[in-house]
């Protein structure tokens, strides 16, 4: 909604930036009567006098007068959107506590911060909490590096990529669980896999999995991958659509700037 508002008033600005150079200072305007079903013109000159405006004569004077008049009108409609945005925006973005909210709770919450978007994305993360504890995790040596909220993962590259969503606020859950089915056709028949991430666009309400496979360089680590890529695929998580693979080797990861390109292209 708030980057509608904005769009929208950018527009209105270079609409009333093109209608005022339309309206010149040349005061005159023009009067319309009707006299035997016929309409009949007049310039209406800014001492009050009128002059006769002919149809064949007097045409390109009518419609400079005609386009001045639009316009005007077209000006006045646009600053009364334009004012009814700018309220709007303000309603939007002023603090909206309830008065019934207890005062000593007011230090936990972050007022003006609730929009729409970050209760959308809480409400995703209340659905899509992991099974596993992230204190079960810290107590594992396959987890061993922490993040700055935190969260116990397996390597520093899924360190970095945790810390870049969470400075570009991307809701994210660290290694889900995902049954997926053997054969399309048969429902039943399931295998579990655990990606790294699931992250959500709250802007767009679309989710992806996010997978990091940091050792290709590795036969056996990449044939157990692409196994999984292939399970993912018969069950509709591709990467032209819901699918993020990030690749790396023993010697070279993506860079920081390779991910935040991701995250901006995809996430935020």
């Amino acid at each position: 909604m708030k980057q509608y508002i904005e769009l929208r008033l950018k527009d209105l600005k270079k609409l009333k930036e093109l209608y005022e150079k339309v309206i010149d200072e040349d005061l005159a305007s023009i009067i319309i009567k009707e006299r035997n079903n016929t309409f009949i013109f007049y310039r209406h000159n800014a001492d009050g006098s009128c002059k006769y405006l002919s149809k064949t004569r007097n045409i390109e004077e009518i419609k400079r007068l005609a386009t001045k008049r639009y316009a005007k009108a077209c000006l006045k409609e646009c600053i009364k959107e334009e004012k009814t945005l700018l309220s709007f925006r303000q309603i939007l973005e002023s603090s909206c506590t309830p008065l019934s909210f207890p005062k000593p709770l007011n230090k936990y919450v972050k007022h003006n911060e609730l929009s729409v978007e970050e209760l959308k994305a809480q409400e995703w993360l209340n659905k899509k909490r992991y099974v596993e504890s992230n204190e079960r995790r810290g107590k594992s040596t396959d987890y061993r590096h922490k993040t700055s909220n935190g969260l116990y993962v397996r390597s520093a590259v899924e360190k970095e990529i945790v810390e870049l969503l969470l400075k570009y606020k991307v809701p994210f859950v660290y290694e889900p669980i995902l049954n997926l089915r053997e054969d399309p056709t048969s429902p039943n028949i399931t295998q579990r896999f655990i990606p790294d991430f699931l992250v959500y666009n709250k802007r767009t309400d679309k989710e992806f999995y996010w997978e990091h496979l940091g050792k290709i360089d590795d036969e056996e680590y990449a044939d157990r991958n692409l196994r999984k890529l292939s399970y993912y695929s018969r069950n509709n998580i591709v990467t032209s659509d819901n699918l993020i693979v990030t690749l790396g080797s023993k010697n070279q990861a993506p860079s920081t700037e390779d991910f935040e390109k991701i995250i901006k292209a995809l996430l935020v």
